[in-house]
């Protein structure tokens, strides 16, 4: 086969996948970040007078922020953005534990790109030794800064589902937002995990070329307990949110 028959080829089925992609995500019905932005916390974090550091009460406050976007409700669409519904429900329904939807159209070549990537997990009691933790490299290039350090982003938390999630793709983000935003979902996740138990529990990342937003949602089971603030019984579903831009 000639070298233009391979282009051809090439740039026919990178159309084809565009235009799929298109179709699903408007299927979907667009992609909307949710949840409290903590971009301006995170830009702080990052400046000369920080040096990727916040103090605890510059933590624990956004902490709270992020707590105070909860949603809850009496069925997963109560909490669940729509375009997450059926990814989330084929999770709650299937046999595997991580489900990832990637729409984004050519992130290799970088620069701004259409699309999302979409990456769900459902916490579990995995057993798997931290030292097999491995996180694949992006298919973007790294968007080296001088003034701050971009890492791989782990999408399928090793913390939550073990090896298996050593497979799927991720992104680059900023440093501080990897490990104070991420981290601080993750360890919701597994603070529910240990509550609400195997299958209960999901983490959930969902990306854009230059924004993302994690989250935990969680079913409370049939016996969800009572709100101490209302008396009343707490909603079965919960779900808390955070967001951040991934370009400083």
């Amino acid at each position: 086969m000639s070298s233009e028959k391979r282009t051809l080829r090439s740039q026919t089925n990178f159309q084809k996948l565009e235009e799929s992609n298109k179709r699903q995500m408007a299927s979907l019905g667009g992609l909307s970040h949710t949840g409290f932005d903590t971009t301006s916390t995170m830009k702080l974090a990052h400046s000369d007078s920080k040096q990727g550091k916040l103090d605890d009460t510059e933590r624990h406050t956004m902490h709270r922020d992020i707590s105070k976007t909860a949603t809850r409700g009496g069925k997963l669409s109560d909490v669940v953005p729509p375009f997450a519904l059926s990814a989330m429900e084929n999770l709650r329904s299937g046999k595997v534990n991580v489900v990832q939807q990637d729409f984004r159209s050519n992130p290799q070549k970088g620069g701004a790109y259409d699309g999302f990537m979409m990456t769900m997990s459902r916490v579990f009691s995995h057993g798997d030794s931290a030292e097999d933790k491995e996180i694949p490299y992006p298919k973007s290039p790294n968007p080296y800064n001088e003034d701050v350090q971009y890492d791989r982003a782990h999408r399928a938390p090793y913390s939550l589902v073990g090896t298996e999630g050593n497979t799927f793709k991720t992104v680059w983000a900023p440093h501080y937002p990897n490990i104070a935003v991420d981290s601080h979902m993750e360890r919701m996740a597994m603070k529910k995990f240990e509550k609400y138990g195997d299958g209960n529990v999901m983490h959930m990342a969902v990306d854009s070329h230059d924004r993302s937003t994690v989250g935990v949602v969680y079913d409370r089971g049939d016996n969800p307990g009572i709100s101490k603030k209302t008396g009343k019984e707490k909603p079965r579903f919960k779900s808390v949110f955070a967001q951040y831009g991934r370009k400083f």
